[in-house]
């Protein structure tokens, strides 16, 4: 069973899904424990998806949007722009040069002995 943080503040993004998750079950004349009961889920689980207090999964997403006759981007119509803000960019540090990008594709076809003794070589040098 998912586990529930105490004090847990949902997403913003999870508590948007929820609510078209909702909207979508009343839609269709579902209760949250005959949706469950489709989905294997307990009423509990679904209830907190719907609160936006579990986190789902894109394969559980798909899953209960084939049970809701919704394509899977449904949950994610008229969601707040504040939900989609660009995150800052990820410090990637040498893996960005262009050594390093021409290094890792020679590595990947490297076997054995020769990968071995470049390892031990690029080990000698860094500790200089």
């Amino acid at each position: 069973m998912p586990r529930r943080a105490k004090n847990h503040v949902p997403n913003p993004v999870d508590r948007h899904i929820g609510k078209r998750m909702r909207l979508q079950r009343m839609i269709r004349g579902h209760t949250t424990y005959s949706l469950a009961e489709v989905l294997g889920l307990n009423e509990r689980t679904y209830r907190d998806y719907e609160a936006g207090a579990l986190r789902l999964s894109p394969h559980r997403l798909v899953q209960i949007a084939r049970a809701l006759c919704v394509e899977p981007g449904f949950w994610f119509v008229e969601a707040p722009s504040s939900v989609f803000e660009p995150s800052p960019p990820i410090d990637t540090g040498s893996m960005g040069d262009g050594d390093t990008r021409r290094l890792l594709p020679a590595w990947d076809t490297m076997i054995g002995q020769p990968r071995k003794h470049l390892l031990g070589i690029a080990l000698a040098l860094a500790q200089r």
